[in-house]
């Protein structure tokens, strides 16, 4: 029994060691992160992606670019989250909030391995809009009690807090 534990630990951790380097919070979230960040190509697809922001009918093309610039930076890069918020809010525009929800759940999760409370939050409440519209109230109230959590870090100033409470209240 214990060597199958081994094996099926060594069999784990070459797998992880073969696919890109991930990031895992407190929460079990897992974040992927670029094996070799790339920001200068995610710089690149995300100014596509921008250029296409005022052309409705291209913006499922923005997401896919906009989730592969996010994809090719660094677990602590702020960007990555920007390509993912926004990749999330013009899913939900389109319609896809399947993909609206999972883009702002990557947001939320690669905010909390930077540590950003606030924008993990707001992802985490933004992600349960779109749970809500796909008729998920289970999946939105958990998404929601996860935002709840955030407002209680004590990194976060009175100012802060009421308004993260007064989104989750709307």
């Amino acid at each position: 029994m214990h060597t199958k534990k081994i094996s099926m630990t060594l069999a784990v951790l070459t797998v992880l060691s073969a696919s890109p380097v991930l990031a895992v919070q407190g929460s079990g979230d897992v974040v992927a992160t670029a094996a070799v960040p790339e920001p200068e190509k995610a710089k690149e697809l995300q100014d596509r992606a921008e250029a296409l922001f005022s052309q409705p009918k291209q913006w499922r093309k923005a997401v896919r670019l906009l989730e592969r610039a996010a994809d090719l930076r660094g677990a602590d890069d702020a960007a990555a989250y920007d390509c993912l918020v926004y990749a999330g809010r013009i899913g939900a525009g389109i319609g896809d909030f399947q993909g609206a929800r999972a883009n702002m759940e990557k947001a939320a999760a690669h905010a909390m391995a930077r540590g950003a409370i606030i924008d993990a939050a707001n992802a985490y409440i933004d992600a349960a809009h779109a749970a809500v519209a796909l008729k998920d109230a289970r999946s939105a109230q958990e998404l929601v009690d996860r935002a709840t959590l955030l407002t209680e870090s004590p990194m976060l100033s009175a100012a802060q807090r009421t308004v993260l409470k007064a989104r989750l209240a709307a």
